[in-house]
């Protein structure tokens, strides 16, 4: 196990990593946390924003921008496996388990069957009866039209991803995204999502072709003065007047996505002690699981918390989540199938 976390945190910037283990942390609590409950206590409000899933975006497409860059085939191909597995064995799992236990028991989590249309629309359209699954819906949709586009043109893809960017951003600002309102909320809702999320792939895509890491070294604390001034006023304050009514805020998401990446990459971590670098690789590892089994994990365990949604009951169903993945990597960690948890 150390060998693997050893390796984990070498190949990538552990910064990053604590980011993405806080992002997932987020949408826990965004999922989890009783909104009324949020606002009563000052200091969990933050949680209610929904910055998490637009830095997710921009994270992913970020590193792996070469993907698309260099053409290679077998790097598409594992990134796919990696998206394409938990997107089809948890829903097909989850109908398959929920409709054997309301068989046997007569009551399930969804207390009925849940019928094989509704599967078919969960994996044609990632939301249905597991809508967490939305995300990883346009993070294939995005990624494949990126691949498409770049290995037909091969010479302007680049112009054609920051036109797309550009046009849906004012798409989203002049209501045309709105269009998608007249569709029933299962269709409505992944377009919409779709949309919204492809000026955030393509600021990563094109921020990782800028090769920030020089520019960085060279202007760090200008950068990370910047950086803590604009996040905190991101975090406090609604400042996009745009506000949309199923999209991300436009602007606003964009630059708290990369001002979060920005200042989590600064982080001074590389030069740690090798023991807490191990730590922080295990307490970072398996964010895909969590990401995926934390609504399951929420509808069960709230029945034993009287459904109190108090941040002790969140981060009792983050642990969780991870120690299910945990166990779940023991088991498939030599197989694909560990794409599930990692």
């Amino acid at each position: 196990m150390n060998n693997n976390h050893n390796k984990n945190i070498s190949d990538k910037n552990l910064g990053i990593q604590v980011l993405r283990t806080i992002l997932c942390l987020w949408v826990v609590f965004f999922h989890c946390l009783n909104i009324k409950y949020a606002y009563k206590k000052k200091y969990a409000f933050i949680f209610t924003k929904f910055y998490h899933v637009p830095c997710f975006t921009f994270i992913s497409f970020y590193f792996n921008a070469n993907i698309f860059i260099q053409k290679n085939c077998k790097k598409i191909i594992i990134r796919l496996q990696r998206l394409l597995i938990p997107y089809f064995i948890y829903p097909i799992s989850i109908w398959i388990i929920n409709n054997l236990i309301f068989f046997i028991f007569r009551n399930n989590r969804f207390h009925r069957m849940i019928t094989l249309y509704e599967l078919y629309l969960q994996i044609l359209l990632g939301y249905q009866f597991f809508i967490v699954l939305w995300f990883s819906f346009c993070t294939i949709i995005i990624s494949i039209f990126f691949v498409i586009i770049s290995f037909l043109l091969k010479n302007s893809y680049s112009y054609i991803f920051i036109m797309l960017g550009i046009l849906n951003i004012f798409a989203q600002y002049l209501k045309i995204d709105n269009y998608f309102l007249n569709y029933k909320t299962k269709i409505q809702t992944p377009l919409n999502n779709t949309f919204s999320q492809i000026p955030l792939a393509v600021c990563g895509y094109f921020f990782s072709l800028l090769k920030p890491k020089q520019i960085i070294q060279n202007n760090k604390k200008s950068i990370f003065i910047s950086f803590i001034t604009l996040l905190l006023v991101s975090l406090i304050f609604n400042f996009d007047v745009f506000t949309r009514m199923r999209t991300f805020n436009g602007i606003e998401n964009i630059l708290v996505s990369f001002l979060l990446f920005i200042g989590f990459y600064l982080l001074p971590l590389k030069d740690i002690n090798k023991k807490i670098k191990i730590i922080l690789g295990i307490i970072t590892s398996y964010t895909q699981g969590i990401y995926c089994l934390h609504t399951i994990v929420r509808d069960y365990t709230f029945i034993a918390l009287n459904k109190q949604k108090s941040i002790l009951g969140v981060i009792f169903i983050y642990l969780l989540s991870y120690m299910i993945s945990f166990l779940g990597m023991k088991l498939l960690g030599k197989k694909k199938l560990k794409y599930l948890f990692v």
